[in-house]
């Protein structure tokens, strides 16, 4: 399954995106991390420093035994709902006094009650500070202050949230940032592209493209503009070119039926008229130079032939004259026109016809198609037989002509029916047209023609034509839009 393209308008706008919000997201996620720290370290520092003022009030109680004195100066605590608890001890880890803001539950004692040094740390829900009493260097106690960290998650929370905030303004400036490069870019290639497309749909090359902006892309625009002219004017010349050639095809056969016609006619007289020899060997060498004459004139006229068949074509000059025609009767004729060839080549041909198939057709010219396929298997079969076939259904005729020649590679199968191509060296002679006007014939009867073939392994070249009466098709289109 084929993925489907990315459009140059999503390319730029992920690309906006990703250069945009690449860095930002960096750099959002290391001051993010600075900032949670930050705040991290103030809770814990301001806790501490609480604990270190609640300890200096708590030494003076402890000196002189008081507990109500403690447990007022614990009682300070109440006013600030995030300190949970508070325990002083005495030196000798006994609890001295306590203030609980939700539990009555006193806490024991922890072993570093008997350390000199401060510890604060993030336990859980709830920060933990143990404070050394101390007053002119001597131990009185110690001080256990828990700190809820529900503040501490408040100002997480707040800070993340402005964070999200800020990352939504930057995408919403970032898709602004890529629409307007998108109007400024991806639309103006779009309207491109259209054009482009346009022109291959229609094959229209007088569509312009309509940029008059003066950056990168206007000039590419101008340049598609530029091209597209220069295309149609060499077209025009292409096609002008064509007609000038097709006319002097045409013409130059005219010119060259003219003689032709009186060196045939002379060819044609001596035949008829040649004088008696006595000499046996010397008759003989006179009948194969005549034989030899006749068959060249022959070539010679269906080359011509061929060359004003493809004039006319190109210029819309043949006609169809079609009416009611026997298929197997045609093939049948072919085969005796070609008897002389025939025997030449060694072939055997082998017809496997019905008794009729009829159709409506132009029998001059679907008789042109049974030669050139005939004389196309003649040349190219080797002297190995040659097959002939007829089929018919109700609307259709089928023709198959099947030699055992040297074939042809699937890579030259469509180019054989195109003006002048011939899929093998020119040792076999010919113009390259007899299959060209096979098929010009073929589709004016709205019929198709194939070839079936592999190297080494003989071609079978396969007509099928409508049997009904419909209006010929219009021949030489191919050519005319070459």
């Amino acid at each position: 399954m084929s993925r489907r393209p990315i459009s140059i308008r999503s390319k730029l706008i992920a690309l906006t995106l990703m250069t945009v919000l690449a860095p930002i997201w960096f750099v959002l996620f290391l001051v993010g991390t600075k900032e949670i720290r930050d705040i991290r370290n103030d809770m814990l520092q301001s806790s501490a420093m609480i604990a270190s003022v609640v300890a200096d009030y708590g030494a003076a109680a402890l000196a002189f035994d008081s507990r109500p004195a403690a447990e007022q100066a614990l009682q300070v605590l109440a006013e600030n709902p995030r300190f949970l608890d508070a325990t002083i001890y005495d030196s000798n880890g006994r609890l001295f006094a306590a203030y609980r803001r939700d539990s009555t539950t006193a806490h024991a004692p922890p072993v570093e009650l008997h350390e000199t040094q401060q510890r604060t740390a993030l336990e859980g829900d709830r920060i933990t500070v143990v404070q050394p009493i101390m007053q002119g260097g001597e131990r009185y106690g110690a001080l256990l202050l828990h700190t809820a960290i529900a503040p501490l998650v408040t100002r997480v929370h707040t800070y993340v949230w402005d964070l999200v905030w800020l990352i939504l303004g930057v995408i919403a400036a970032s898709l602004a940032l890529a629409w307007a490069l998108e109007r400024m870019v991806t639309r103006r290639l779009l309207r491109l592209a259209d054009v482009a497309r346009e022109v291959t749909r229609r094959e229209d090359t007088q569509v312009r493209a309509q940029d008059r902006g003066n950056d990168e892309i206007g000039l590419l625009a101008g340049a598609f503009n530029r091209m597209l002219a220069e295309i149609a004017h060499r077209q025009k010349e292409a096609r002008e070119a064509v007609r000038l050639r097709d006319e002097f095809l045409s013409v130059a056969s005219h010119e060259l039926k003219t003689p032709l016609t009186s060196l045939k006619l002379r060819v044609q007289g001596l035949i008829d008229q040649a004088p008696p020899v006595a000499d046996p060997a010397e008759a003989l060498r006179l009948h194969k130079s005549f034989d030899l004459a006749e068959r060249q004139v022959r070539r010679l006229e269906k080359l011509i032939n061929s060359l004003l068949d493809v004039s006319r074509i190109a210029i819309g000059r043949f006609p169809l004259q079609c009416e009611e025609v026997d298929l197997v009767s045609m093939v049948h004729n072919v085969v005796g026109q070609f008897s002389a060839e025939i025997a030449r080549s060694g072939a055997d041909i082998l017809l496997d016809l019905p008794a009729h198939a009829r159709g409506h057709w132009d029998p001059l010219r679907l008789e042109q198609v049974v030669v050139n396929l005939l004389s196309n298997a003649l040349k190219y079969g080797a002297g190995k037989p040659i097959e002939i076939a007829v089929r018919c259904d109700d609307d259709t005729a089928f023709l198959t002509v099947r030699d055992h020649g040297i074939g042809i590679d699937a890579a030259d199968q469509r180019r054989i029916f195109e003006r002048f191509e011939r899929a093998v060296s020119l040792n076999y002679g010919g113009l390259g047209l007899g299959l060209h006007i096979a098929r010009e014939i073929v589709v004016a009867h709205h019929g198709t023609i194939h070839v079936e073939s592999e190297r080494g392994q003989g071609a079978a070249f396969v007509v099928a034509i409508p049997r009904g009466q419909r209006p010929p098709a219009e021949l030489g289109e191919a050519w005319t839009h070459a």
